[in-house]
């Protein structure tokens, strides 16, 4: 319920209370969380792919955005199993957008082909093109249409992994431990 503000003016950023993706700084401890310097190395370990904003914003509240998304379902978890869906969200939901917003290629080779149907991909199509309103108005109106996409997007994948892969990821690990 918090107001999104999009400026680059440094005078309001010290107003907010969160910064992101704007202000070349990433200091958690201040709330500030870009990944635009020459020197940012930041990883999500274990994994080896340098964060976004985005990904800064997931390393430092993806759990509890995790822990209240699965609440909503009543879905009952505990630390561990929060550390599971964390991982599983990195790399099947945020590690491609770092990836992306960082300019990092898929592949060392050529591609034999191109996704254009990835999160970042659904977002751009949002942008007005070039022959259509690209006022402040309405580049700000489409923000906040991203802005829920994204929302949408991965509480519906956090949701799935709590009512489709954790059942069967159970069933499985319970089927490989009773084997013999």
């Amino acid at each position: 319920d918090s107001p999104v503000i999009r400026t680059r003016n440094t005078d309001i950023h010290a107003q907010c209370d969160i910064v992101v993706d704007v202000g070349a700084k990433y200091e958690p401890e201040n709330h500030l969380y870009d990944h635009h310097q020459r020197e940012f190395t930041e990883v999500l370990a274990p994994y080896n792919m340098k964060l976004s904003s985005a990904g800064l914003i997931y390393k430092h509240f993806g759990k509890d955005v995790i822990r209240e998304i699965l609440a909503t379902i009543e879905f009952d978890c505990n630390d561990d199993l929060v550390a599971v869906f964390y991982d599983k969200l990195y790399t099947g939901f945020m590690e491609h957008i770092d990836a992306i917003d960082n300019g990092v290629a898929i592949a060392d080779t050529p591609a034999k082909y191109h996704i254009s149907t990835s999160l970042s991909c659904r977002v751009g199509s949002l942008n007005p093109s070039w022959n259509e309103d690209n006022s402040a108005d309405a580049t700000n109106t489409v923000f906040i249409d991203a802005m829920c996409m994204c929302q949408k997007e991965f509480v519906e994948a956090t949701v799935s992994l709590a009512k489709s892969w954790w059942p069967a990821r159970t069933i499985v690990e319970t089927a490989i431990k009773t084997r013999r």
